[in-house]
């Protein structure tokens, strides 16, 4: 009640002359009586409330037209920023929400495809993967008994049926084979591969060459990228000069990733590789009643960062 009869004394505080006044540049010039207030009282121009309600009309219009969020909308009608880059930012912002968690493990075990595995160091491995965990992931062999495998041995994979098309596109960096990297646990110790670097290049459908840890080299277009994942289209190894098969790099055997300054047609990220979140794909985390659950959930060792650390980090954050 108190509420209630406050709004109505604030309502009938406007002296008369003022709400006359405002009703007329109301009737006048078709804006909204709270804006009509405060140009009677001098408060704001004529010219300073149309500007806003053109304003809020242009961002109502840009998020109906190009379904721009009401942030990028009032950005670009402020001027801020342009149209397109609005546009391209918030593309790459809902391509990478759809497909951070992306992964060539869930999409093989689903479909049931046998693919070679090429892990570190120098071994591969051709099978079905069978069950996944966060780290860790059952994976059957042609001939053999499963192996519990850790996601950081593994460096890159691909279907069985494309072995010799892959074998043939790749090609070897020997000064980097030489160095005989071992398995880089800790993020801080690989290589800076930057995620809006590779949605660029899929964007721009550039020629990409990459060298892994141990010195393999493909060449070819992205298309698609998560938060671990890469899927790498090869350049063109068929006679009618279509791309070749797709590979699956894990990001943490990237060891050096060049990317051309210029690239094909303008293509909308993720348009190349449409991909839409499963429902299933947080249970394809789960170990499977048949397996060590134990033994696929545990962490590399030396990964886990001290105590100590995570607060130094944390008061750093907050300026202490």
């Amino acid at each position: 009640m108190r509420q209630d009869s406050q709004r109505t004394q604030n309502r009938f505080s406007v002296p008369r002359h003022i709400r006359q006044r405002a009703e007329e540049i109301a009737e006048a010039s078709n804006i909204p009586m709270g804006m009509a207030v405060a140009v009677a009282q001098g408060k704001l121009t004529l010219d300073e409330a149309v500007k806003r309600l053109l304003s809020k009309e242009r961002r109502r219009k840009l998020s109906e037209d190009h379904g721009l969020p009401p942030s990028f909308a009032g950005q670009v009608a402020s001027g801020t920023i342009s149209l397109d880059d609005a546009l391209l930012f918030h593309r790459r912002t809902t391509y990478w929400s759809r497909n951070i968690g992306r992964t060539f493990f869930f999409d093989c075990r689903k479909q049931g495809t046998e693919i070679v595995l090429e892990l570190q160091p120098h071994c591969c491995l051709r099978g079905k993967v069978e069950n996944l965990a966060q780290y860790m992931f059952a994976f059957r062999p042609d001939d053999g008994p499963v192996h519990h495998l850790h996601k950081l041995f593994v460096k890159y994979a691909y279907p069985l049926a494309s072995e010799a098309v892959v074998s043939a596109a790749r090609s070897t960096d020997e000064g980097v084979r030489n160095l005989h990297i071992p398995p880089r646990a800790r993020t801080r110790e690989r290589p800076k591969i930057r995620r809006n670097e590779l949605l660029d290049a899929m964007d721009r459908r550039a020629e990409v060459r990459m060298v892994l840890i141990e010195g393999e080299v493909f060449s070819g277009r992205v298309n698609w990228v998560s938060r671990f994942e890469v899927g790498l289209e090869l350049a063109g190894q068929q006679e009618d000069g279509a791309g070749g098969p797709e590979i699956w790099i894990l990001r943490h055997a990237i060891e050096s990733c060049e990317i051309a300054a210029s690239g094909g047609s303008d293509v909308v990220p993720g348009s190349s590789a449409p991909y839409e979140p499963d429902e299933e794909l947080e249970s394809a985390f789960e170990a499977a009643p048949n397996a060590d659950s134990a033994a696929l959930d545990k962490k590399p060792a030396g990964e886990k960062r001290p105590k100590s650390a995570v607060k130094k980090s944390k008061k750093a954050k907050r300026g202490w």
